[in-house]
């Protein structure tokens, strides 16, 4: 399973900041609180292009596959999203970015990680969702590729992490396949990997303390 966890530590000054700078979007009518172990099954801020401006709104995180799937999907592979029946209708005219400042990944020692592209606080995953209105009955996937670089010693998949201009593209609803897969392709590389403690593993630790490396010492 490949992206599980995420994190979005700003507050919600600096979650309005961004996204009325960037995507011109006020008042966007929900509260956020940090959130530093963020699960499947969760509502997560998301974005979306209705044609004429951006929204912002809380879905849930896992996408219904179907009326014969047992459970949400939470990520789905950018290589074949188009293709796969499960998603290919929400690829085609649903795609949206989720907010985040990082992701959780475990490597093959079992050892968690914070991961996090240089140089940006706050990013977007490139996702889709599976309603055509934005409420909290919609559920979203993540969209993942082949792991590269540095990830690739951690795990062989990894999220589609996005800037500004990547999310923008991205999300426009006259955007061509071309266009799609070089946005995807062109996403924002990991370049901080930082341990963090084994309990990050439970959702219901969610608190700074993931990352206090004296808590190491009481496991």
């Amino acid at each position: 399973m490949m992206c599980g966890r995420f994190t979005l530590s700003a507050d919600q000054a600096t979650i309005e900041t961004y996204l009325e700078e960037n995507f011109n979007i006020t008042s966007p009518g929900f509260h956020h609180e940090p959130r530093y172990n963020i699960a499947p099954a969760q509502p997560i801020i998301t974005l979306i292009d209705d044609g004429s401006n951006f929204r912002a709104g809380k879905l849930l995180w896992g996408h219904q596959g179907g009326a014969h799937s047992s459970k949400p999907f939470i990520n789905a592979r950018s290589e074949t999203v188009h293709e796969k029946k499960t998603f290919k209708q929400s690829f085609l005219t649903r795609r949206c970015v989720v907010l985040a400042d990082g992701f959780y990944e475990w490597d093959a020692s079992k050892t968690p990680f914070h991961i996090h592209p240089s140089g940006h606080t706050i990013f977007a995953f490139a996702a889709i969702y599976s309603s055509s209105k934005l409420s909290e009955g919609s559920q979203v996937a993540l969209l993942t590729k082949a792991s590269d670089g540095d990830m690739a010693t951690v795990h062989s998949r990894m999220p589609i992490m996005l800037d500004i201009k990547g999310a923008k593209a991205y999300m426009t609803r006259h955007a061509s396949m071309r266009e799609l897969k070089e946005t995807l392709t062109h996403a924002l590389a990991p370049k901080h990997f930082t341990p963090v403690h084994p309990m990050v593993g439970n959702p219901a630790n969610d608190s700074a303390a993931i990352f206090s490396e004296n808590l190491f010492s009481h496991y």
